[in-house]
């Protein structure tokens, strides 16, 4: 449960142990020990997806994760609905699902909950919703 640096440590631990695939559904990032760890395992060739909001807070964000060559899809910000989805799929083997946005603010202030799970029929449950955002917000041809 969050607040708790035990928490925190998990969703870390759990996010660099990605060894060939990293798919991350979430409003936004703000967290820059996150971003290290995007950073260090984008480094070692794991293939990271990432669906996000476009938001004017996100701006920094968004340039910040391409920088660090991760896959990104972002919703729109006129898109109508908002992406409240908060989860990550790690190799395709474990789903991680949270309650609180990956911010500094939100890990020490915010009351949530992470909920880590192995069991196949989750797994293939979040990657089906994962892969049909990932289509839904791919950029559209000019």
């Amino acid at each position: 449960m969050f607040p708790s640096p035990e928490t925190e440590k998990f969703l870390c631990d759990a996010l660099s142990s990605a060894r060939f695939e990293l798919n991350i559904c979430i409003p936004v990032i703000q967290h820059p020990i996150i971003f290290d760890i995007l950073h260090e395992v984008s480094q070692r060739n794991v293939i990271v997806r990432i669906i996000m909001e476009e938001t004017r807070q996100n701006l920094f964000c968004i340039e910040t994760l391409r920088s660090l060559k991760v896959k990104l899809r972002v919703s729109p910000e006129e898109e109508p609905r908002s992406l409240e989805h908060i989860f990550a799929i790690i190799d395709n083997k474990v789903v991680l699902r949270t309650s609180i946005l990956w911010t500094t603010e939100a890990m020490v202030h915010h009351f949530g909950s992470l909920h880590c799970s192995v069991e196949r029929h989750q797994v293939e449950e979040f990657t089906r919703e994962f892969m049909r955002l990932w289509s839904f917000f791919a950029p559209t041809p000019k």
